[in-house]
């Protein structure tokens, strides 16, 4: 059964400015593997490549309140603080995009590091699968997630 569903656009030029970004300011939105992933061979970032990256954790965070909501009614409060009270920032690492089997994207939750941050329990069962696009102007993901 489907818990929740995310998507969200982003313009890739936003990212231009993060391109001269430290490591360590990159690194409160990405992991490190995720740094690595969105370098071309040169070893330069690229604008495209950190955007569809943001937005496939900006999908899950949407997917994952209206997956809260469902799994539990009395986790709205928790779901709200999840956004209110715990920035974007200090979450995501637990949220991390990286590639399997073909170069497939592949969304790795650590679900007890987010469990402890929403104070909302999530269920073992719940499983999330990601779609990822992206072109020179505009960046998108999706984010299902399931029990």
């Amino acid at each position: 059964m489907i818990l929740g569903i995310g998507i969200d656009v982003v313009e890739a030029e936003r990212f231009n400015p993060w391109l001269t970004y430290t490591h360590e300011r990159l690194n409160k939105v990405f992991t490190d593997q995720e740094l690595v992933d969105c370098r071309n061979a040169e070893g330069t970032l690229i604008a495209e490549k950190l955007a569809v990256r943001y937005a496939a954790k900006e999908a899950f965070y949407k997917a994952l309140s209206g997956a809260l909501i469902k799994a539990n009614s009395t986790q709205i409060v928790a779901t709200r603080l999840l956004y209110k009270e715990f920035s974007f920032l200090q979450l995501a690492s637990h949220c991390h995009v990286q590639y399997g089997t073909w170069g497939v994207p592949i969304l790795v939750v650590e679900w007890d590091a987010v469990e402890e941050l929403s104070g909302s329990h999530v269920p073992l069962v719940m499983k999330a699968h990601l779609s990822l696009s992206h072109e020179r102007t505009m960046a998108v993901a999706m984010v299902v997630i399931e029990n």
